[in-house]
């Protein structure tokens, strides 16, 4: 970060040059900044350019809000909305940059992207023994499964295009951290209560076209006979157990750090 600091009653001496590196410490480098002379008719002022705009909202701040965000958009009943949403502010910021860096075998990423892209013409094929889906739900599933896709792909990417004084990496575990939190007091309320249930916030605003079940209507369990007779299974923050799981085994991890 660059700091403007000057000691009181020193003046510096005008230059053709805009920064005097002075020193370079655990934090970063110091940078002073040489006065710049603005003539306006007969009038000669120096003028100090600004250094550093302060940020209204810290650096990776979606990331943050969908990630350890993520109890809350799951009881409002709008987490299928959230990573499309909030990538958007960071596709945004990628635009801006000059260039964007991928990561070694990122085509393999995009093939796949691609592929799925693709299989969308197979939505209106009919298997036999298979349900018949009408109607333009399949179609809006689709679009924003996808939209996860690429939303996720674009948190990659600016991940992996900011250093670690613009997002330090600590931060980004310690939300990790926060959501692995999460699924632990979730699903050990989901077996004390796991026939807990609510109408979701976005039932009564959205049409029922763009809420499924898992939007509609939020569960802290699942019943599901896995051994034989039905038994609850955790399942909040999420609204499958599958996706309890998998969120868990790997937030876990980065708790453990």
């Amino acid at each position: 970060m660059s700091t403007t600091f000057l000691p009181r009653g020193w003046q510096a001496p005008l230059a053709t040059t805009t920064r005097d590196e002075l020193a370079s410490d655990i934090d970063g480098e110091l940078v002073v900044r040489r006065p710049v002379e603005v003539r306006r008719g007969r009038e000669e002022r120096t003028s100090w350019p600004v250094t550093h705009r302060a940020r209204a909202l810290p650096a990776g701040w979606p990331i943050a809000a969908a990630v350890a965000g993520w109890p809350l958009w799951w009881a409002l009943g709008v987490q299928n909305f959230v990573f499309p949403l909030l990538a958007v502010p960071l596709a945004w910021s990628l635009v801006r940059r000059r260039s964007v860096k991928v990561p070694p075998g990122f085509w393999i990423w995009g093939l796949f992207l691609l592929l799925v892209l693709a299989s969308g013409l197979a939505l209106d094929a009919q298997s036999d023994r298979a349900a018949i889906g009408d109607g333009i739900g399949r179609y809006f599933a689709f679009a924003l499964r996808y939209l996860n896709y690429l939303a996720v792909t674009v948190v990659l990417l600016y991940i992996g295009n900011t250093t670690e004084e613009q997002l330090p990496r600590r931060r980004l575990i310690r939300w990790m951290g926060a959501l692995a939190v999460s699924c632990i007091v979730l699903g050990a309320v989901s077996l004390l209560a796991p026939t807990f249930g609510f109408r979701t916030p976005a039932s009564y605003l959205l049409p029922g076209a763009l809420t499924d079940e898992g939007a509609s209507r939020v569960y802290l369990a699942q019943y599901q006979p896995v051994l034989g007779d039905p038994a609850p299974r955790p399942s909040a923050p999420f609204s499958f157990t599958n996706a309890w799981g998998n969120v868990l085994s790997l937030a876990l991890v980065w708790l453990v750090v």
